[in-house]
């Protein structure tokens, strides 16, 4: 399926691409990030997750302004994230977002481990 919404990715302007996970997936988490910046300069990816959050930061503002910024919102489904109270107001904070605007969210389903593979943009 083609990705009709408003983003138009440009080696000039980065992608924002949000990853809602769990502390559990941060080893996968941390390897998909690396993956997405490496891509750089075809595709200049800039990644918000906790692993970003630094000390002195409130967890519940940052990610909210990360979510209201970003172009693509990964989701990190897994066992963990299934049941986390944090995933699923991040989840309801995606999905409020893309009633406001068009945004490209992909679901990725970890609930079996798999190798991280970055496509070349179309």
């Amino acid at each position: 399926m083609p990705f009709t919404g408003r983003f138009r990715p440009t080696r000039s302007s980065p992608v924002r691409v949000f990853l809602s996970h769990t502390p559990e997936d941060t080893r996968f988490v941390d390897k998909l990030a690396e993956a997405l910046t490496a891509t750089a300069p075809r595709v200049n990816f800039q990644v918000f997750s906790n692993l970003e959050l630094k000390p002195g930061d409130v967890p519940e503002e940052v990610r909210s302004a990360w979510l209201d910024k970003a172009d693509v919102i990964l989701l990190i489904v897994t066992s963990a994230f299934l049941h986390s109270p944090e995933a699923a107001i991040e989840v309801n904070a995606a999905l409020e977002r893309r009633r406001a605007v068009t945004l490209g969210e992909f679901p990725l389903s970890l609930l079996r481990p798999i190798g991280v593979r970055v496509l070349s943009p179309a």
